[in-house]
């Protein structure tokens, strides 16, 4: 959705070309159901001098494609506050109804966390899909691993946040990380 915020020449090409395609195409379908079906060929007409200007001219393209990412970049923030809220306000709500509860215990010793330990599953089955893999093993998606951990853990549950984590890893916005993205924590 959001394109490289330092284009080369030919990405702004791409742009522009599928651009100029789209922009023909609506003008070309507004035509034949508004005017007629003849009228329809001056879509053909409107692609041809829109991508000849990007063609001709690449510099001309630079302000479009600035407009696309922060128009981009406004729709991503706000599709993921979306979907976001309905993890947290819906979903998450319907868990607990459900019975499952969050469950903190009292601090002891030199902890400080209210979190108690996972007892679920040995340490081993839960694979970090951003380290290295043991050898013999092979590197699985992290959907494989979640929808396995809730498999063996019996949290089928948690397969219903499938969509909303795909959605949000789709309306990513940061371009370059020092860690990889596709890392949630689920309690």
């Amino acid at each position: 959705m959001i394109l490289p915020s330092s284009p080369n020449r030919l990405w702004l090409l791409s742009f522009w070309l599928a651009i100029s395609l789209l922009v023909g195409i609506a003008v070309g379908i507004v035509l034949w159901v508004l005017a007629s079906p003849a009228w329809s060929g001056l879509g053909v007409i409107l692609t041809a001098t829109l991508a000849m200007t990007g063609l001709l001219r690449p510099k001309v393209v630079t302000r479009p494609y600035e407009l696309w990412n922060k128009l981009a970049g406004s729709y991503t923030r706000f599709a993921r506050l979306w979907v976001a809220r309905t993890c947290f306000y819906i979903i998450f709500v319907a868990v607990g109804w459900t019975g499952a509860a969050l469950r903190l215990t009292h601090p002891s010793g030199d902890t400080k966390s209210f979190w108690m330990p996972r007892d679920t599953l040995p340490p081993e089955a839960y694979v970090h899909g951003h380290k290295k893999t043991p050898e013999g093993l092979t590197q699985r998606s992290w959907i494989y691993t979640l929808v396995s951990w809730a498999v063996k853990s019996r949290n089928l549950w948690a397969c219903c946040l499938l969509p909303f984590l795909i959605l949000l890893r789709a309306l990513e916005t940061e371009e370059k990380r020092n860690f990889p993205s596709n890392i949630y924590t689920l309690y």
